[in-house]
């Protein structure tokens, strides 16, 4: 999902170097600068973002958060920012 938005996630040269390979393998898709995608707003939020997001909209720390997603891009390491804001955090991979 992330090569094909064309975004980049802060993951280093490994992180967009695997990207961009995801990317060669459909000629169809443009080819799209990741900061500027970014810049303008069309982007996925980072689990970090949405963290930040979920505590500006009041919701507290002790607010249940479950990943309903399959595998995350980046890992726990992407996701320790967002478990750091909400400790009771959830994925289909790992209860708590």
């Amino acid at each position: 999902m992330l090569a094909f938005s064309g975004c980049y996630f802060g993951g280093g040269d490994k992180e967009r170097y695997e990207l961009a390979e995801i990317r060669k393998r459909w000629e169809t898709l443009p080819d799209l600068d990741a900061d500027g995608e970014r810049s303008r707003g069309k982007c996925p939020l980072t689990p970090h973002e949405v963290g930040l997001m979920l505590r500006a909209l009041g919701f507290a720390n002790d607010t249940y958060i479950y990943v309903a997603s399959r595998e995350i891009y980046g890992g726990e390491e992407t996701l320790r920012p967002l478990r750091d804001l909400f400790p009771n955090f959830y994925t289909k991979e790992r209860n708590k």
